[in-house]
């Protein structure tokens, strides 16, 4: 399956200007955020994850469900980014506790 990117960002991240690519996911139609170093196009990070807990517990699509244990404070950068809203909660995956964010990019 073709992903379809749909908008893109600029952030700063520990540092690095990365663009944050929105798309997403296969898998239940969640959105997904990826980061790519701005400087050179590599892939950074996945900064979301698709958890299936999130249907059932936050059925609004408008949501990202963030990878903080692979990508610490990128909740507190793209909330002073305005990319996110406040949390609105946690998903368990096995040992890990995701948050959950309004999106607003």
């Amino acid at each position: 399956m073709k992903r379809k990117f749909v908008k893109y960002y600029t952030i700063k991240y520990f540092g690095e200007d990365i663009d944050i690519i929105e798309s997403k996911y296969a898998y239940g139609d969640r959105i997904a955020l990826q980061a790519i170093l701005h400087s050179t196009g590599e892939p950074y990070a996945v900064l979301t994850t698709n958890v299936s807990a999130y249907d059932r517990d936050y059925p609004d699509k408008k949501c990202v469900i963030l990878d903080v244990n692979n990508c610490p404070d990128i909740d507190k950068v793209l909330l002073k980014a305005g990319l996110i809203g406040e949390c609105l909660g946690r998903v368990q995956s096995g040992f890990c506790s995701y948050p959950v964010h309004k999106y607003l990019g």
